[in-house]
């Protein structure tokens, strides 16, 4: 079902994250994440839906996972959605992580450029580790940190998303 205006807006801001949690990898609404921000779609869709990408992929498969899949490609969109809804702990993290990729020279988009030109001659459903395309230790351990620090602070999201929803959405 194609999430919008019209049938979300008797939704509580709490029953939005739910159904756009559940609705978001449909075909109909996976533009909120892959195509560019569209004018006649509110800014509280993306943000919501970015923060929802980061928070399936970090739950998933953690931070070094994250950061070299499709989802890297909207690290930056994250980390301000995080700041527009007064996440600021968790924007300071990842712009820690920002800083700390850079010190090594990357970029989350150098990241997943590595991992696609690691992978070409795996078979589709190959098993694979990040430490195969990765050999920085000293990046890897700092990230392992930052991911910590990330699982730490993480359940603030939702609390700081409601709330911001609520204070756009009225309810």
């Amino acid at each position: 079902m194609k999430i919008s205006i019209d049938n979300t807006q008797n939704l509580t801001s709490f029953d939005f994250i739910e159904m756009l949690s559940t609705e978001l990898w449909d075909d109909d609404n996976i533009y909120l994440i892959d195509d560019p921000k569209k004018e006649d779609i509110p800014d509280y869709f993306y943000i919501t839906a970015y923060l929802l990408q980061f928070d399936t992929e970090l739950q998933m498969s953690g931070l070094t996972t994250l950061l070299t899949n499709s989802s890297t490609y909207n690290f930056e969109n994250t980390l301000n959605s995080f700041k527009k809804i007064g996440s600021i702990k968790l924007a300071n993290c990842l712009q820690d992580i920002l800083d700390t990729l850079n010190k090594f020279g990357m970029t989350p988009a150098k990241m997943r450029d590595r991992f696609l030109k690691g992978s070409e001659d795996f078979s589709e459903y190959s098993i694979i580790t990040t430490g195969q395309f990765f050999k920085e230790n000293d990046l890897l351990e700092e990230l392992k940190i930052h991911e910590d620090e990330l699982f730490n602070i993480y359940s603030q999201i939702w609390i700081d998303l409601e709330s911001y929803l609520i204070n756009i959405r009225g309810k």
